[in-house]
């Protein structure tokens, strides 16, 4: 009979000392993995000519999560168009034993970011009650999406000491497909959405400093990347009938509360164009604006209220309403067929495209020079 009890008891305790030492020796592993994957990426980065410094990691989050935790990171890059540099808080990356694809890196606290371009300089500090990084990775180990997300950022520009602000921000991107996919099939996920976005005094901003709100939600049509410069993949796209479908643009900024969707794409002299629709709000009160911070011409922006005008109608608290067809065509820009504003040429070739994961080197290609 006690035979009988002492097997009782003890063989479910030899079988969960069992699982519980394998467990810790798998978690160990996996701690000791994050560690070493953290300082092998620096290495490598450091050998592309980054400057990496962090204190020794860390190891924590028995038994449900795995994390590595050090002080005093630094991360910045010498580079012809761009020099950068980071400086942030105490840093935690953490992923779950039963979840290895997915790493949540947390920094809230105080940072400083330094730009340096073309001889001038910025630097931006102050700290964020919440930043926190998602990156998800796919089966082979490859970067599928980025989440970033911080509630409470206030920063200041050191120059002019103006700031730099957000209540709340979110931005999401999801890669999937590859360089074999057909044209016609989603390579891009894009969301961006934020509350009370204060801009720096040199952002131009003429509706104002603040931006109440923002959300867009759109998808990139076709293959961006590749081992080329950052103009060549945008010919390459373009040229293949690449779009970027936008699913929803809406804004809140100044007087103007702007609903939208549409289509946008390249020409052959990666030029704007596409057509978009809008419900907007304000539009009126937003043309003054405009016209006083010289965006449009005074006369266009008079030309449009008679003419839009006929379109609109009055919501309950004064402001008019309206249905605007946009078009981005001929370097302008059109609301129901009237031209408002030229619209500038982006210069694709003047962008850091390494920092963007793209190669400095010029590429051949069809049209080179357009």
């Amino acid at each position: 009979m006690e035979r009988q009890l002492i097997q009782i008891l003890v063989l479910p305790m030899l079988l969960l000392a069992v699982i519980f030492g394998g467990y810790t020796m798998y978690w160990t592993y996996l701690a000791n993995g994050l560690r070493d994957g953290i300082q092998e990426w620096s290495a490598a980065r450091r050998k592309e000519g980054y400057k990496i410094t962090f204190s020794p990691i860390r190891k924590s989050g028995f038994p449900l999560s795995v994390r590595a935790t050090f002080d005093e990171p630094r991360i910045g890059r010498a580079h012809k168009d761009l020099t950068w540099a980071w400086s942030g808080p105490e840093t935690t990356i953490q992923m779950r034993p039963w979840s290895l694809s997915t790493l949540a890196i947390f920094t809230p606290g105080d940072h400083e970011i330094s730009f340096v371009h073309e001889a001038e300089q910025w630097t931006v500090r102050g700290a964020a009650d919440r930043l926190e990084t998602d990156i998800g990775l796919d089966g082979s180990g490859a970067l599928a999406s980025v989440s970033f997300r911080t509630e409470g950022l206030a920063m200041r520009e050191s120059r002019a000491n103006s700031p730099v602000a957000a209540a709340r921000a979110h931005v999401r991107f999801e890669r999937f497909g590859d360089e074999d996919a057909s044209s016609l099939e989603p390579s891009l996920a894009l969301e961006v959405n934020g509350e009370n976005i204060v801009l720096p005094q040199q952002a131009y901003a003429p509706l104002g400093p603040t931006i109440k709100s923002f959300d867009t939600s759109a998808t990139v049509i076709g293959q961006i990347w590749g081992e080329t410069t950052l103009d060549d993949a945008l010919y390459r796209w373009s040229q293949a009938g690449g779009t970027l479908e936008i699913e929803r643009l809406d804004v809140n900024w100044g007087s103007l509360s702007w609903l939208s969707s549409g289509t946008v794409a390249l020409d052959e002299e990666l030029e704007l164009i596409g057509a978009v629709t809008v419900q907007v709000v304000g539009l009126f009160e937003t043309l003054d604006q405009l016209a006083r911070a010289r965006v449009i011409q005074r006369r266009v922006a008079s030309i449009a209220q008679v003419i839009l005008g006929t379109l609109a109608r009055q919501t309950p608290s004064g402001h008019s309403l309206l249905n605007v067809a946009l078009s981005l065509q001929d370097k302008g820009l059109y609301a129901n067929g009237i031209r408002l504003v030229e619209v500038p040429r982006i210069p694709w070739k003047q962008m850091p495209s390494s920092l963007l994961g793209f190669n400095d080197t010029p590429a051949n290609r069809p049209g080179a020079g357009k």
